[in-house]
């Protein structure tokens, strides 16, 4: 039980939203003075097929229930709204962290409404209504399966239209769309399949062994004995010849690193603009 509920009124507070977000069919529209702290003032009160309890339009919800059926105040009658509980759009924030009822978007319309209002003296306000319907979010869900889901997915569908949460016309579009959907999955598996030729491990082309840039600079130092050495050139712009010290470096460690009985080690030559790698006898200790 929501703190709201401990003290029931004649119209909606932000508690008495079920789970913070729930559709409403609207049944009526209408203007009615109200006693507020600044007297009585003309205010738009909105009735529900769902519940007793009303809700006082603000122009925040207000616009965004336009934006979505049009001004044809009228043509709301019957079409639902998605209501859910916020503290994020407060076009006159005197109580920041008070949660308050916003509009979410609405199970009758097909796609993202993008709702644009700038109140008296703030900055202009975007709220992008999302289509909340069974319909809508099965339709997002099944461009998003994978093959082993589309079972599942039939038969949600199925138990939706014998809730009555879907029409038959929207269950036949989403059955229309699942069945595409395996026949799109099915043709790409089968060229994927057909790709695929089984040959004999006699035709199969020997490896060939890639050489690598480093190369030749491993080749000379596992040719060095100890108490040896050779000069590697610094890599060289113009002749592309040549290896940088980080790679010298690099390569260097990881041969005396790896070798059970031989050092490695680097020392510069600036003169020359290369550098000697030595080899000596690693010590037991």
């Amino acid at each position: 039980m929501n703190f709201d509920d401990l003290y029931p009124s004649r119209f909606l507070k932000a508690g008495n939203i079920p789970n913070g977000k729930s559709n409403y069919t609207i049944k009526a529209v209408a203007r009615e003075p109200l006693e507020t702290d600044q007297g009585t003032e003309e205010k738009v009160i909105m009735t529900f097929e769902e519940t007793a309890m009303q809700l006082v339009l603000a122009k925040v919800n207000a616009v965004c229930i336009r934006a979505m059926f049009g001004s044809d105040v009228q043509a709301w009658i019957g079409k639902r709204v998605t209501l859910y509980t916020t503290t994020a759009i407060m076009p006159f924030p005197r109580r920041r962290d008070e949660p308050c009822i916003r509009v979410f978007g609405s199970p009758d319309i097909k796609e993202e409404v993008v709702c644009e209002w700038t109140p008296p003296k703030r900055r202009k306000l975007v709220q992008k209504l999302q289509p909340t319907g069974y319909f809508q979010v099965a339709a997002r869900a099944i461009k998003q399966a994978t093959p082993d889901q589309l079972s599942a997915m039939r038969k949600r569908v199925d138990d939706l239209l014998k809730a009555e949460e879907l029409t038959a016309e929207e269950h036949k579009a989403l059955i229309a769309q699942i069945t595409a959907l395996g026949v799109k999955i099915s043709k790409s598996n089968s060229r994927l399949m057909s790709a695929i030729e089984k040959v004999s491990i006699s035709d199969v082309p020997a490896r060939t062994s890639r050489r690598s840039k480093t190369s030749p600079l491993r080749e000379a130092i596992l040719g060095l004995n100890p108490e040896e050495a050779c000069f590697v050139p610094y890599y060289d712009e113009e002749s592309g010849e040549g290896f940088k010290p980080s790679t010298v470096a690099q390569v260097v460690g990881r041969m005396s690193k790896d070798s059970s009985d031989l050092r490695y080690s680097v020392r510069s030559d600036a003169s020359r603009n290369g550098c000697y790698i030595l080899c000596s006898v690693k010590s037991d200790g």
